[in-house]
């Protein structure tokens, strides 16, 4: 599942440089189009039902933990939500179509080889489930009879016991509606070669290269990205992005970027937060996963404080303190206008 390295522009076949030395993700140099190359998120269900978990034995046809047991759950697909994905996946696997989420379980599980991050979804749905796609078994088990030599994957195992520990996790609220994705097609040229692509599916943005001597496969899944906001003695710390960045110049926004291949949101949080405002800080929890359809990227965003004095340095201009009443509104960056929201309707200023 993890791309090349671009050499070349998948929208124009022009070369393609790595946007900084060692970097995965690279730079058109004619159209100046970014290639990012990132962890893929997966997005999954845990049903509940009279305190029992439903599981389901994975399938001869399944990507991987062959006959054994996980959630329903999949690869979020371009211009799709996360939420999306994990209705769709429980619908396909387990045959259940009134599923009702109502919660993140733990915080999202990072697994670095392959390079996924994982988004559990407590939920709840009426009717029986069946087998269904890359499915062979479903059954529902009591928390204490959970099979944990049985389970397909490290995350599967890592969310279920975030589950049975009852780990706080995050409260769902209703999201705005998103517009229809705008770029959504396939990229024409291949990224290692240029050649021209065609489609790897009917239904699916991922293509593959026409070339017989090179044939790479070009998966189009979201970005993933993370961002925090500090919280000390009921402010919040925002960051005055520069006025060169491409998205959000000259704007207010909480410090954050994507995933590099091999990290964790944490992980690249820490790694962010010291790039952009020079502190270490402590996570204290999550405040929401967002979705954007176009760029399609799916990015979560984290509670965090410092003893560090933040300073302004990588892509930011100015870092300042906000009361809960003194936000400027007209100039935050419109991607974290929902997660400041979300932040402001909890009660985290008035905890640290």
């Amino acid at each position: 599942m993890t791309d090349p390295v671009a050499r070349f522009c998948p929208r124009c076949a022009s070369p393609a440089v790595p946007v900084v030395a060692g970097a995965r993700h690279s730079r058109c140099t004619a159209c100046g189009h970014t290639v990012w190359s990132n962890p893929v998120p997966v997005a999954g269900a845990l049903v509940m039902r009279e305190g029992r978990v439903l599981l389901s034995r994975r399938g001869p046809d399944a990507l991987g933990g062959v006959g054994r047991w996980a959630y329903p759950g999949g690869f979020v697909e371009l211009g799709e939500t996360p939420e999306e994905t994990a209705l769709r996946e429980t619908n396909e696997e387990v045959g259940l179509d009134n599923v009702r989420l109502t919660g993140v379980v733990g915080l999202p599980v990072a697994s670095t080889a392959p390079s996924h991050v994982v988004i559990a979804y407590r939920a709840e749905a009426d009717g029986d489930p069946y087998p269904g796609d890359d499915t062979t078994e479903v059954r529902w088990f009591e928390l204490d009879e959970i099979p944990w030599d049985e389970l397909a994957f490290p995350t599967t195992v890592e969310t279920l016991r975030s589950l049975v520990r009852g780990t706080a996790g995050l409260a769902l609220e209703p999201q705005h509606p998103m517009p229809a994705a705008e770029a959504t097609v396939l990229d024409p040229f291949c990224v290692a070669c240029a050649a021209p692509t065609k489609a790897a599916s009917s239904d699916l943005p991922h293509g593959v290269c026409t070339s017989s001597e090179c044939g790479t496969h070009r998966w189009r899944n979201p970005a993933v990205g993370t961002s925090a906001f500090l919280v000390r003695e009921g402010r919040v710390l925002l960051a005055r992005r520069a006025a060169t960045m491409s998205r959000g110049g000259g704007q207010w926004t909480g410090p954050g970027g994507h995933l590099e291949h091999g990290e964790t949101p944490e992980g690249a949080l820490e790694r962010e937060l010291a790039e952009e405002v020079g502190v270490r800080a402590s996570v204290i929890g999550l405040n929401g996963v967002h979705a954007l359809r176009d760029p399609s990227v799916v990015f979560f965003s984290y509670i965090a404080t410092t003893e560090d004095e933040p300073r302004a340095l990588d892509e930011t201009t100015e870092v300042r303190w906000f009361g809960r009443d003194e936000i400027p509104w007209p100039e935050v960056f419109l991607d974290s206008r929902e997660p400041l929201r979300m932040l402001l309707r909890s009660d985290a200023l008035e905890r640290n």
